[in-house]
């Protein structure tokens, strides 16, 4: 059994985009090789050309077509495409042809564990921890040299699989884990804190408010994509085959609401060490409702420019369980949030043990973020299929996108302690009718925090329709809303003279000055 401090444990370093960079500018890689056409990945034969003397091989070859053909039916059916879609969508259809062709025995393993398909509808256990399963069953030694879940395993074996978005390969990874190997968690935790960089004084100059909560700005580690990638992301998608539309974007938020966001760092924190640390720094739930409304002064004009009667942005918590909120409106936001959005947290789960065994009841009870995509996902489409017509139900697969569906643009809120972070990116990095900008809100320089932000990069790394953005401590609240909308509205970005606006500006009590 692999010894857990012997496994290598690498961080594919801190963000490499420069730092503050003009978010306007060109982006200097090359385009993405165009993808191929669905109907050219058939259900064909697998190609034995050079191992077809072995009987084993051909073995591996009936198992492989008894089962594509009993689970995706023939190729061109309806079902195969969603599979071949998800193919390419995940940029996994060349290491899976080459896979099935010149490693049968593997793909099958690959097959029949499920890698090769959508995630099925029914299937909600993913992030359970493989010591819960194996202490539950008795029919397993967990061994500590495997992966947390099944989730973090199909999530790093895609990763390490498939091209990234400049038709490259990327290098070998595996995840950060204290349990693994906790001198090495938090020495990289360490490295990417250091990379954190202070805004440039003319920003800071330009963008300041006397409203903001905070005054003297933390430094940050500049965020993964650029607006040029994310403009190209969208528009890729309105040319896509099958999710072919306008650049219209149906807008929604999801808020984590768990006990995480509203720890009290002026209040003290207790570190690894035991130690208790003092920080002037608000609250993460009081940063986020003051950013959401700012941002609300913009989305909302946005959304009425479709729809005139639009007055505000549906809204989508999450914990324990995912509740739909309602929207929240420019107007009335301090009253909305107080009747809709605070008293959630009053339900929000209590931390939860290192080590909980498997009981679903308990599982229940744990902060999902997957629960609230699910939510905001059905919600989606129901709204789209029962308006215009767009988007089916699959019942293994669960909904899909068709062609002229007009795309979501969700942004998510949230602190990063959550059950099922694996299963959720794996969700996002299977969908093109999707466009996500996630917000991960923490502490300054804590450990947990920038390991979770490591995880998500590189999620945003192989994905231009995930944008990421890691928020620590104070913030320059401005600048930081400007971003946010460069990436929730690529083609309708806002300008430096909208942001700073004084109509749209707050007084000390978040409530707006002016309109």
């Amino acid at each position: 059994m692999a010894s857990s401090s012997t496994r290598k444990l690498e961080h594919d370093g801190p963000s490499s985009a420069p730092p503050f960079a003009d978010a306007g500018s060109a982006s200097q890689q090359d385009p993405p090789p165009p993808p191929p056409d669905y109907d050219e990945l058939s259900n064909s034969e697998v190609t034995l050309a050079l191992l077809q003397r072995s009987p084993l091989n051909v073995f591996f070859a009936d198992k492989i077509n008894d089962y594509e053909l009993k689970q995706w039916g023939p190729a061109g059916s309806q079902r195969h495409r969603i599979v071949m879609r998800y193919w390419v969508v995940t940029r996994m259809a060349e290491s899976w042809s080459d896979m099935r062709a010149k490693w049968p025995g593997v793909y099958l393993k690959c097959l029949l564990k499920g890698y090769c398909e959508p995630i099925h509808v029914s299937n909600n256990f993913l992030s359970i921890p493989k010591a819960d399963k194996s202490l539950t069953t008795g029919k397993k030694v967990w061994d500590p040299s495997l992966y947390r879940t099944d989730g973090e395993e199909r999530l790093y074996f895609v990763l390490n699989h498939m091209r990234l978005p400049n038709g490259q390969k990327s290098k070998q990874m595996t995840p950060v884990s204290m349990l693994f190997n906790k001198a090495s968690y938090f020495r990289q935790a360490q490295l990417r804190n250091e990379s954190a960089q202070q805004l440039p004084l003319d920003i800071q100059e330009r963008y300041k408010s006397p409203f903001d909560l905070s005054h003297s700005y933390s430094a940050q580690v500049p965020h993964v994509g650029n607006y040029a990638e994310r403009t190209a992301a969208i528009h890729a998608m309105s040319n896509d085959p099958v999710v072919q539309g306008t650049d219209h974007l149906e807008t929604m938020i999801l808020l984590d609401v768990s006990d995480c966001m509203i720890w009290d760092p002026r209040k003290g924190i207790r570190g690894p060490d035991k130690v208790f640390r003092y920080s002037e720094e608000p609250p993460s739930i009081d940063l986020v409702k003051q950013l959401l409304h700012r941002l609300m002064n913009h989305m909302v004009p946005r959304e009425q420019q479709h729809d005139p009667s639009e007055y505000g942005i549906r809204t989508i918590t999450f914990a324990g369980e995912a509740s739909y909120v309602g929207k929240l409106s420019r107007t009335r936001f301090n009253t909305d949030w107080k009747q809709k959005v605070a008293p959630k947290f009053s339900l929000a789960p209590q931390p939860a043990s290192k080590l909980v065994l498997f009981d679903s009841d308990a599982l229940s009870k744990k902060t999902c973020v997957l629960k609230g995509w699910r939510q905001a996902k059905t919600m989606h489409f129901e709204a789209m299929n029962r308006q215009h017509g767009h988007g089916y139900h699959d019942p293994l697969y669960g909904w899909q996108a068709t062609s002229g569906m007009p795309k979501l643009s969700l942004l998510v809120f949230l602190n990063g302690e959550t059950l099922d972070m694996d299963e959720f990116e794996l969700e996002l990095m299977g969908q093109s009718w999707a466009y996500v900008t996630i917000v991960l809100v923490g502490f300054e320089n804590d450990p947990h925090h920038h390991v979770h932000a490591i995880q998500l990069e590189r999620v945003a790394r192989f994905n231009p329709h995930i944008a990421f953005f890691d928020v620590q401590g104070r913030v320059l609240e401005r600048f930081l809303v400007e971003q946010l909308l460069k990436s929730v509205y690529p083609v309708d970005p806002p300008v430096y003279e909208e942001v700073v606006d004084q109509q749209f500006e707050l007084d000390e009590k978040g409530s707006q000055l002016f309109g």
